[in-house]
């Protein structure tokens, strides 16, 4: 089956843009007030080289197939709903999580409680290291090589809307289209306001994953071939 080798930025569509600035537990790219002086100076390809920043973007994959194939649409909806209407009531992150509970099994929250931990930890390292010299672009560059580029790369080889090659494979326009819903994904999760330890590192990671998930199945509904009866 064809593999992707390059990245247009402009698979970066403007609904994910939007969905960084509008949902409601998100924000733009956390800004470090630091001087940039002070940290390390990277680039795409050394940051796609970075132990951090490779388990960041693994755990998150990880996390996004969790979500294509535990989550039904539906979950997805209830808990975007529960979690925006929690939100409008300005609830303590503690509180809107409580109102999710009910949809979710325990090894659900046991998933997110640790991959969120670990993403926490990842993320903080970078900042610590990076801050304000990892920008937008760099992240972006980055994750996409490390999507491309990693033959076990979970949006790519183990989502279940993957069709398998008897069935003619989904060609290289899905795995594009995955891998750039996959980094858009990423990238909200980092600019997450409220990814911190705890309870708001989950909410983040939800919104994230559950994003990505449907991004995915979107990719797949449109580039691969329908499944056989």
């Amino acid at each position: 089956m064809k593999q992707v080798t390059s990245f247009s930025k402009g698979v970066l569509s403007a609904a994910a843009l939007i969905f960084l600035f509008a949902l409601s537990i998100m924000g733009c790219q956390k800004e470090v007030k630091n001087n940039p002086d002070k940290f390390q100076k990277t680039d795409a390809k050394s940051l796609a080289k970075d132990e951090s920043f490779i388990t960041l973007i693994r755990n998150f994959n990880i996390m996004v197939d969790y979500s294509i194939h535990n989550f039904s649409k539906d979950k997805r909806n209830s808990i975007r709903s529960k979690i925006d209407l929690a939100k409008g009531q300005k609830l303590s992150a503690e509180q809107q999580y409580s109102t999710i509970v009910n949809d979710l099994t325990p090894l659900d929250k046991a998933t997110l409680e640790n991959i969120s931990k670990i993403i926490y930890e990842n993320n903080s390292n970078l900042q610590k290291r990076y801050g304000t010299n990892l920008t937008r672009d760099i992240f972006i560059e980055a994750a996409t090589l490390m999507n491309e580029n990693t033959s076990n790369s979970t949006t790519v080889r183990n989502s279940q809307v993957v069709r398998s090659n008897e069935e003619g494979g989904c060609g290289w326009r899905y795995y594009r289209c995955s891998v750039g819903v996959a980094v858009e994904g990423a990238l909200i999760l980092a600019g997450c306001e409220a990814l911190s330890a705890g309870t708001a590192s989950v909410l983040c990671l939800i919104g994230a994953s559950n994003w990505a998930a449907e991004g995915i199945e979107e990719c797949a509904n449109k580039y691969c071939p329908k499944t056989k009866n």
